[in-house]
């Protein structure tokens, strides 16, 4: 069935809300910076700097930019707004009670990505204020989202962040032996090729 309202339409709306909001502060400044999150029926995502992705999707969020004066610098803050199927705009609440925020930890510049319910944070990524966009964070948090948002106890959701706790451990450590891997083939390399060179002068000099 067509909806009764574009959530094309909404996402201006809060976004020019909030800049308003922002406009009016002191020390405060409005960043000309969003990332339009459309849902898909599927539970896929799709992400944009321009608002009409959201018109592929079943639900929305937008995550919102601002800066505020810190001590002496300025960094940058979040705010996400949740759209749901009806056109509803929440601040960050999704259903069933699941929370999503961006906010920092331990200092100004540590910007955590985090899911939360009932209090209690199940899933954080975290980077610096400058590394734009949030896509990638966004995404493994919003695949863990759609894995819980099915389970009946918060004993599943336990078992479930615990897994992916692991999964993701082991996936960076991966990485890493990758990265290992690539150096010593590197150091390898250069060896042979110094000691190719070094057996050419050799001969040359013959």
């Amino acid at each position: 069935m067509e909806k009764e309202f574009s959530f094309v339409d909404i996402a201006k709306e809060v976004v020019s809300e909030f800049k308003a909001e922002y406009d009016n502060k002191k020390d405060c400044d409005y960043v000309n910076y969003q990332l339009y999150v459309a849902i898909m029926e599927d539970g896929s995502i799709q992400t944009s700097t321009r608002p009409n992705v959201l018109n592929k999707g079943e639900e929305c969020l937008i995550i919102l930019t601002h800066s505020d004066l810190a001590v002496s610098n300025y960094y940058r803050w979040y705010v996400i707004k949740y759209i749901d199927e009806k056109g509803n705009v929440h601040n960050g609440y999704l259903h069933n009670g699941w929370h999503i925020e961006i906010t920092s930890w331990g200092q100004f510049s540590n910007q955590i990505l985090s899911l939360s319910k009932d209090n209690q944070n199940w899933f954080s990524e975290h980077q610096g204020p400058w590394e734009n966009p949030w896509d990638e964070p966004f995404q493994r948090l919003w695949d863990f989202y759609q894995t819980v948002r099915k389970c009946s106890s918060m004993g599943e959701v336990q078992l479930i962040a615990d897994n992916y706790e692991l999964k993701e451990i082991i996936k960076k450590q991966k990485e890493e032996i990758c990265g290992l891997d690539f150096v010593k083939k590197k150091l390898e390399m250069e060896r042979a090729i110094s000691f190719a060179f070094q057996r050419n002068k050799k001969d040359y000099i013959r």
